[in-house]
């Protein structure tokens, strides 16, 4: 803006010097006077022009801004009207798709959405730019119209190819009733709907050879499925493969489907096999009454004497369907052959085995019988082989049980509330076997163990009692012998499962102590020659146990119970020795004999000498062949040699052998 003067130029003009009357001084003030007028009057006129075109250049100036303005709000509100068009062209074009909007009114849809939003938008453009606003917007709806109308060829191009697969769906339905019809149906699909799909052609040669593979290899797998049990149709089915229906399976599932139907051929086999073998289980509760009644007829023909018709009917039903059946012919003319050799029990095996053996002895042998003889050998040394591996899993194929029960064996409470069934299976097993089964397999068995070991020692031993109150004495030590070999402290501890102190605590807790204790190094292990613990253990018991596998167990017991005790601050050998004697040892003659369990040394004699012929049940006794009476013999019991044979149990030796009874079996004094 021009600058307002404000006078500066006032007083700029000044006297000039010079020779000036007085007369001259009164002419000069009026001229002054004139031009001071003249001058003011030159100076308003110039602020007159100046603010005149101060004024013009504002009003320019405005009507610049007003323009600028009025661009930017068209510009503004045209950007706001595109993008909203932008958006309701996607969100038509998702309509479409997803099938909110029907795609034959997905245009007119468009249309009347976007000429709302433009109509919406013309009155906030000034007039000025309105036909320039109007036309761009009109043209970006037009451009977005062509993509809604892309959108809706889409829409149709995905309704065809969902109808062809539709189409192919049924046909590969129908390919198992009337392949002819369904390859016809498909082709002819194909041709009429592909070019519409949006597919390629090589996408739809892809699909319709995919269709073939899939209703070839669907149709074989159900002929595989519907021929599995039946080992001649899976033959057929193998060799229709191979045809040219199938020709466009891939190569890899059909090898898949020819190793399936190989799988199935060979499932049947042993399903045929099982079924023997079940059928053989049923028979087998038939054989204890047939073997009872083969032995007394037996027994008679080996006496001599003639068997009456009706009792030779009767022991003929009686093991009719069963080995005894043929055995029984063959033993009335002193011939023990079986036919059924495989599933009997083992001693049966190996008593038909020996007296196979004595007969061709007697008899004289043949090549021919040696080869039968020795095939019935196999099978007897491959079930003792396979019994004393796993007797349960040997038991199930031999169809003596029909499944091995299920065990919980992630805690001991589990392990006992499941393991009931268990130990009905190892009874049965243990008829096969003639020896005390454990009621876990192998593998159970160390798991077991680990589960245990994992406890506190208090209650490792209240674990191992609940585990033996469960499977019973006999199971409880095949158990400790099947947990032994990799755990001996355990397998001891399990042996000895039900023993007490006489202040209540498990015996084996003073086991599983010592052998922890020595595992920690808590104490310190004396294993000299003649005086370390080992070694005086192994004197203080001695000859005490005629077996010198339990002799052993019953070293390593009491040396175990030593440590535990050394652990607790009260080592003693001796009491270590009781503890896992049950009563300790003594020497009766010449002989080291256990007392039995809570009887003391004096208890034990005084119950011996009051022995009397009613408690040895016989009122005979067979001393080194000579037949006593017992009332004359039982003086002698308490001076006499004692061989262990249980808790309180013990035979009597005489000489080198052992007094009998009258029947053959060695004498038992029972000292209770």
């Amino acid at each position: 803006m021009a600058k307002i003067p404000r006078g500066e130029g006032f007083g700029e003009v000044t006297a000039r010097s010079g020779n000036l009357t007085m007369s001259g001084a009164a002419g000069s003030e009026a001229a002054y006077g004139g031009a001071l007028a003249q001058s003011v009057e030159g100076v308003g006129a110039q602020m007159v022009d100046q603010e005149r075109r101060e004024a013009a250049i504002l009003e320019r100036q405005a009507k610049a801004t007003r323009e600028a303005a009025n661009r930017t709000k068209a510009a503004v509100e045209l950007q706001n009207m595109e993008t909203d068009l932008d958006i309701i062209g996607d969100e038509v074009a998702a309509g479409i798709q997803d099938g909110t909007i029907d795609k034959t009114a997905a245009n007119d849809e468009f249309k009347r959405r976007t000429q709302e939003r433009i109509a919406a938008g013309m009155p906030n453009i000034p007039p000025e730019h309105a036909t320039l606003a109007q036309s761009s917007a009109t043209n970006r709806a037009a451009r977005l119209g062509r993509s809604v109308g892309k959108a809706v060829l889409q829409r149709d191009q995905q309704d065809v190819r969902s109808g062809l697969q539709s189409q192919l769906e049924y046909a590969q339905r129908l390919y198992v009733k009337d392949p002819a019809a369904a390859d016809q149906m498909v082709s002819e699909t194909i041709e009429a709907l592909g070019p519409f799909s949006g597919l390629n052609a090589a996408e739809l040669q892809k699909a319709h050879q995919g269709w073939r593979e899939s209703t070839r290899l669907n149709k074989a797998q159900t002929l595989v499925n519907e021929a599995k049990r039946d080992n001649k149709a899976l033959d057929k089915v193998a060799a229709s493969l191979n045809s040219d229906e199938f020709a466009d399976i891939d190569p890899q599932r059909k090898t898949t489907l020819l190793g399936q139907i190989e799988g199935f051929q060979v499932s049947n086999i042993q399903r045929a096999e099982a079924e023997a073998r079940r059928r053989q289980a049923e028979q087998e509760r038939y054989l204890r009454k047939a073997e009872a009644e083969f032995n007394a007829a037996q027994s008679l023909v080996t006496q001599g004497k003639v068997l009456s018709p009706e009792y030779i009917d009767r022991v003929t039903k009686a093991v009719q369907g069963t080995p005894y059946a043929a055995a029984l012919k063959e033993s009335m003319r002193q011939g023990p052959e079986n036919t059924a050799f495989g599933v009997q029990p083992l001693n049966v095996q190996q008593a038909t085995l020996d007296a196979a053996r004595a007969d061709l002895l007697r008899t004289g042998t043949n090549p021919k019988a040696e080869e039968k003889l020795g095939a019935l050998q196999k099978v007897h040394d491959a079930a003792v082989r396979d019994y004393k591996e796993e007797p349960l899993r040997a038991a199930l194929e031999r169809g003596v049980i029909q499944q091995i029960e299920p065990v919980d064996t992630s805690s001991v409470q589990n392990l006992v509330a499941t393991m009931a069934r268990r130990v009905d299976q190892a009874s049965m097993t243990r008829q096969q076997v003639g020896t005390p089964v454990s009621p876990l397999l192998n593998q159970e068995a160390e798991k077991v163990g680990q589960m245990i070991n994992n406890l506190p020692v208090e209650q490792r031993a209240t674990a191992i009692a609940q585990l033996a109150q469960v499977a019973g004495p006999e199971q409880a030590g095949a158990l400790a012998r099947q947990i032994a070999p990799k755990d001996k402290a355990l397998g001891i501890a399990l042996g000895m499962a039900g023993s007490m102190t006489t202040q209540g605590r498990h015996t084996s807790e003073i086991v599983l102590r010592g052998a922890q204790a020595m595992k920690d190094k808590a104490v310190k292990a004396d294993n000299a020659a003649v005086t370390g613990i080992r070694a005086r253990v192994a004197q203080v018991i001695g000859d005490a146990y005629p077996s010198e596998e339990v002799r052993e167990a019953m070293i390593d017991a009491a040396v175990f119970a030593e440590y535990g005790l050394q652990s607790e601050g009260s080592g003693d050998l001796s009491r270590a020795v009781r503890l896992v004697t049950g009563g300790g040892i003594v020497e009766r003659g010449g002989r080291k004999v256990p007392l039995p369990q809570g009887m003391t040394s004096s208890q034990f004699d005084e119950r011996l000498r009051t022995l009397t012929p009613k408690d040895l049940r016989s009122d005979t006794v067979v001393v080194g062949g000579q037949t006593i009476p017992a009332k004359d013999f039982i003086s002698k019991i308490p001076d006499a040699p004692l061989i262990v044979r249980g808790n309180g149990r013990y035979a009597v030796q005489a000489g080198n052998g052992l007094v009998m009874r009258p029947d053959g079996k060695p004498l038992i004094v029972e000292v209770r």
